[in-house]
């Protein structure tokens, strides 16, 4: 789920890492609930395109529903 700076939250169900990036950069999201496996498949995008995306919108990233590895956070 990725909230944005609007009043407005963008319930993305399944998508793939790049999409998942892609979506933070289209809406501007500030706040981004994930589960751990979401964040390793973005973690195991090649770093070009991981590098792509502006995300700097983002101000929270929560995850949730599994413990997550520390060397992920």
């Amino acid at each position: 789920m990725l909230q944005t700076e609007y009043p407005f939250t963008l319930p993305m169900g399944y998508v793939d890492a790049e999409g998942t990036l892609h979506a933070i950069e289209q809406y501007r999201g500030t706040v981004l609930y994930m589960v751990p496996t979401m964040m390793k498949r973005i973690w195991r995008l090649h770093d070009d395109v991981r590098h792509r995306f502006d995300l700097s919108s983002l101000r929270v990233v929560w995850h949730l529903a599994e413990p997550c590895p520390e060397w992920l956070k």
